[in-house]
Order: structure tokens, then sequence, then C-alpha cells
């Protein structure tokens, strides 16, 4: 079975980035997310449009800094998104997921559509004034190189 490569996106400073629609899943292949940098953490937008609930899976990764392999496989159930897609985020370590090539794997249950979109970036909380938790998604800009004149 050969895999299906979900690119990385890159945002641009100053700059605007049109909403990516992701890589089209194919339930037949495995999605397969390369990071540059092992230790950093990703954002996986998965949006579903699958006339049927299925299940899809973050393979526990099999890399040396994999030590939190241990805890298995991430199986998240996507309900009914032929009517209204059913879109979910990840913000994953890449240790808990990483295998020995530098990849993530994404697998999906048969007859699964959608798409799949990657992004490097992390996720950090801090608490509101009065109260809650505020949730920072965190992406990295693509560095400009500017010439003066």
């Amino acid at each position: 079975m050969a895999d299906t490569t979900v690119h990385v996106t890159t945002l641009t400073q100053d700059a605007a980035t049109a909403d990516v629609a992701g890589t089209a899943i194919d339930a037949a292949k495995v999605g397969v997310i390369a990071l540059t940098k092992p230790s950093r953490k990703v954002v996986i937008r998965i949006t579903h449009t699958t006339a049927s609930a299925k299940d899809i899976t973050i393979t526990k990764g099999d890399s040396n800094p994999a030590q939190s392999a241990g805890q298995g496989d991430l199986v998240v159930n996507f309900g009914i998104g032929s009517v209204t897609p059913v879109v979910k985020y990840f913000v994953l370590e890449s240790a808990r997921f990483l295998h020995d090539d530098g990849c993530i794997r994404i697998t999906y249950a048969a007859g699964t559509t959608g798409f799949v979109e990657a992004m490097g970036g992390s996720l950090h909380f801090d608490e509101s004034p009065g109260g809650g938790l505020t949730a920072t998604i965190q992406l990295p800009l693509a560095r400009m190189l500017v010439v003066p004149e």
C-alpha cells in the first residue's frame, strides 16, 4: 500500500494565507506527515465528509524519542459528515507519534472521505481574567529575507 504525503502548511508574515483545503483522504493509503524537526509539535486539521461515522487513527511512534508511544494509538471517531463536514483539530507532540523515518502516520477506516492538513505549531493555556482558560495555538511563520534598497 502506497502512502499519501500530507504537506505541512507554512504561513507567511504580513500576508493573507488562503484556507488550504488540505490533502484529500484516500482510505486505502496511509497519510504521512514528514516533520523537519522531530521534537516539534504539529497541529492537524481533519475534515470528515463521509455519510457514516468513521474512525481515524494516528498511530503510535516507534522512534527512539517516542517514549510516550506506550500510550498507544490515538483513535478518534468522526460522526456523519456528509451534510455538514465534521472538523476536528489535534495538537500533537511528535515525541508520542514519531516513527523511525521522522514521520507521523494517520490511517483511516474503509470508505472515509475528507481532507487532512498539517501545520507546525504549539498550544498554550493561560488562565483568563475572571475565570476560565484561554487556549492559544501558535503557528510558525515563514522567514522572509528583507533586502535593503
